[in-house]
């Protein structure tokens, strides 16, 4: 059936299919949907046909059409989806939902289905973003964690890069330090030990109060010259690694710095 032949009123309807919905269509206990199928017409639906949709097994075609629903309960609706079993649907689609609750996002990571939340971070109401980042990086989602760092407020930046490392993601540590701030010293010690102490000299502007030992081992390890140039990361050196830095120095063949990169 083609929408554009069926002739509308001004009421609100959808072409659902064969079947035309509107607020006295009684619905079957199931519809068959084929996707290109649903068209919507005339003014605003009212929102209770979403859940007579969700009724009827077409959670999806609420979930992607909802902007098409006058003034929808979007947590009411987000919260029938997960029960009805849509929660994945409901997370591919978050991005056309809006003030939802903390709760929600609590029940779409615990389901496995947390990977858009960092996407969507303002189709939610009062989140709690350390609190989430926890969440995900619980749920094996860490990697997500750091891809979107930088839509976080409120974290700690140190204490999630312990927690990412401690999870096992140590490699999305090191491969974006440049995202995190005020990293310390377990951190560095951490990925050193993880053969990463080109990653860490390279990004030492990003950690603070850093410790001898971390100096020490970065210039064993070959980078003097990171360590001379970025002091201001270190508490207060000890005068035998300021000369074990010198040291360094006196009879050294410089390689290009963009082997740091390797």
């Amino acid at each position: 059936a083609d929408a554009k032949n069926y002739p509308w009123s001004e009421d609100s309807k959808i072409l659902f299919g064969e079947v035309l919905i509107d607020d006295d269509t009684e619905l079957p206990e199931t519809l068959q949907y084929i996707e290109g199928t649903v068209y919507f017409t005339g003014r605003e639906i009212k929102s209770d046909i979403a859940d007579r949709l969700i009724d009827v097994k077409q959670g999806k075609v609420v979930a992607e059409h909802i902007k098409y629903f006058k003034d929808p309960d979007y947590v009411h609706i987000a919260e029938r989806l997960i029960e009805e079993g849509y929660i994945d649907v409901l997370a591919y689609n978050l991005y056309n939902f809006s003030d939802l609750n903390p709760s929600i996002a609590d029940k779409i990571i615990e389901a496995g289905a947390g990977w858009n939340i960092p996407g969507c971070l303002l189709s939610f109401t009062d989140l709690n973003h350390p609190y989430i980042v926890d969440k995900l990086i619980d749920a094996g989602l860490g990697y997500v964690v750091v891809d979107s760092l930088e839509k976080y407020t409120g974290l700690d930046y140190a204490g999630v890069a312990d927690r990412l490392i401690e999870a096992g993601e140590g490699e999305s540590v090191a491969n974006n330090l440049s995202k995190f701030t005020n990293l310390n010293s377990g951190v560095a010690l951490h990925l050193i030990e993880a053969g990463k102490s080109n990653r860490v000299a390279a990004n030492l502007n990003c950690f603070t109060k850093l410790t001898p030992i971390v100096a020490q081992l970065l210039i064993k390890n070959g980078y003097p010259d990171y360590v001379k140039q970025y002091l201001s990361s270190f508490d207060t050196l000890p005068e035998d690694v300021h000369k074990e830095i010198e040291k360094q120095f006196e009879h050294r063949i410089d390689f290009p710095k963009t082997l740091l990169s390797k």
